[in-house]
């Protein structure tokens, strides 16, 4: 976090205090003002940010430009390096009517980027899947086969097509970063299916994980899409504390009022799942991200967060399937389309 009154002495050599807000420099250009008259921002009110709010780093320009956000009564700010040059604002006050933010960062490249999260928690092991040794092993073979395949067949290019994957356990690894879609990645997918799940299936890491990596590549690509899938809830509560400090998912009795304590920590994660979606909307547009959440388990599973994840996004979208492959297959191919 840094002061916003020491980077107005910085530009203008002297204490912002000792400045009228109308005399704050502010160095507009053609799309900062259309910005502005969308979404009914006064120029003054840009002024009164610089001089008065909050002021962070924002995500860098394409270039890898330092950018500066300013928040204040309810406005964003956007500048350049120096803090004098507009790049975007928008409001956070709910004084314009459904206006989509401009992302901190631009999808301009070609191409796309599809980001897999797959969960690698224990009850992935379960044989319960006709015709296959695990949950996992079925996940895997549909995604090479009516994924991959799909659009391999299709006439798709690793040129225009590059897919990551990150499994999903008490942490998150990266098991492919970037990997051109091409028929390579089959047999990747099918040795993939035979590795050992276990543990919990913790979204948060996972979604910190996917951010990172649309981040690092966002310039380059015109499209991002995440397909998230679990057989369940997420686990990020099971080592949450509460309020007074304990890990009330480990243990049976404590100093808690165990239900109560046990059931904020549990919101509290189910929250910050929903936040990173809505992180992803801000950075690369809510508009530009295609969310697809999958629930693949009993039908008596609780995959209101994979719905909730999935209603945060315009482009979102969530299916429960039940533990057969014929459904994760028709997932699969309406992607490849």
């Amino acid at each position: 976090m840094f002061d916003a009154n020491r980077a107005s002495a910085r530009r203008t050599g002297g204490p912002a205090e000792s400045l009228r807000t109308e005399d704050i420099s502010l160095v507009s250009h053609v799309h900062g003002r259309e910005r502005r008259a969308e979404r009914n921002i006064l120029r003054q009110e840009l002024q009164s940010a610089v001089k008065h709010g909050t002021m962070e780093h924002a995500n860098p320009g394409r270039d890898g430009s330092t950018r500066w956000r300013y928040t204040h009564n309810g406005v964003v700010y956007i500048t350049d390096e120096s803090s004098r040059h507009e790049i975007t604002s928008w409001r956070i006050d709910g004084k314009e009517d459904d206006t989509v933010a401009d992302a901190e960062v631009n999808l301009d490249g070609r191409g796309s980027h599809v980001v897999l999260i797959v969960d690698s928690s224990g009850s992935m092991r379960k044989d319960d899947v006709p015709g296959y040794a695990s949950r996992t092993q079925a996940v895997y073979d549909c995604l090479s086969r009516d994924f991959v395949e799909a659009q391999v067949s299709q006439g798709i290019h690793g040129e225009d097509v590059v897919v990551s994957l990150i499994s999903m356990s008490n942490e998150a690894t990266v098991l492919l970063d970037k990997r051109p879609l091409d028929s390579s990645l089959v047999p990747i997918l099918k040795m993939l299916g035979d590795h050992s799940p276990r543990s919990h299936g913790n979204y948060v890491p996972a979604l910190d994980k996917a951010i990172e990596i649309m981040m690092n590549d966002a310039p380059n690509r015109a499209n991002l899409l995440l397909l998230f899938l679990s057989d369940g809830a997420p686990s990020d509560h099971s080592a949450g504390h509460c309020e007074h400090g304990e890990k009330v998912w480990q243990f049976d009795e404590s100093r808690c009022r165990l239900k109560r304590c046990r059931d904020a920590v549990k919101q509290r994660k189910q929250v910050d799942c929903i936040a990173r979606i809505r992180r992803m909307g801000d950075i690369f547009g809510k508009d530009k991200v295609v969310l697809c959440t999958v629930g693949f388990g009993p039908a008596n599973e609780d995959f209101k967060v994979l719905n909730d994840m999935a209603s945060a996004l315009p482009r979102g979208s969530f299916q429960k399937l039940g533990l057969n492959a014929a459904g994760l297959r028709t997932v699969f191919s309406s992607l490849s389309r």
